[in-house]
């Protein structure tokens, strides 16, 4: 199978810099992209570091080069249902985004007095069976950990 080599900032699920058809042509853009950040390194802003994190990019804890077989899995790709609920599971929210994928990790937030959990799927219903899923874990959880979201 045919390989390609991304350049990505580390975040989840996988956040291209870019894509290239050699890993000397990966690694060459993310030694650039480094010395860009890393030229900031000294410099600050009302006292705060312009480049917090430009020792842990040139050690090599920044973006990264990872291979990837050229057809991707379609279920990391973008395009899912985002579905949220509230404490009784009822739908708040469903709408369609091309920017996340459909196993993107469920989340709890607090909303004003409520509790939300947002949840991804590649149908509405995925989404909303996932959403249910992490409310009902959510609430079955002790009090101590529901305090601390």
């Amino acid at each position: 199978m045919t390989k390609i080599w991304i350049t990505t900032d580390g975040r989840p699920p996988t956040s291209i810099l870019g894509v290239f058809s050699t890993r000397t042509g990966a690694e060459r853009y993310l030694a650039e992209l480094v010395e860009r950040y890393a030229s900031g390194g000294k410099m600050r802003l009302l006292g705060e570091p312009i480049a917090r994190d430009a020792g842990a990019w040139q050690l090599g804890l920044g973006p990264t080069v990872v291979e990837r077989d050229l057809d991707l899995r379609l279920e990391t790709l973008p395009g899912a249902w985002l579905v949220k609920v509230d404490e009784s599971c009822r739908m708040i929210s469903c709408t369609f985004t091309t920017e996340l994928a459909p196993i993107h990790p469920a989340t709890t937030y607090r909303s004003g007095i409520h509790h939300v959990c947002q949840a991804h799927g590649a149908t509405p219903r995925d989404a909303f069976d996932a959403a249910r899923r992490c409310m009902m874990s959510y609430l079955a959880s002790p009090r101590s950990t529901r305090q601390a979201h």
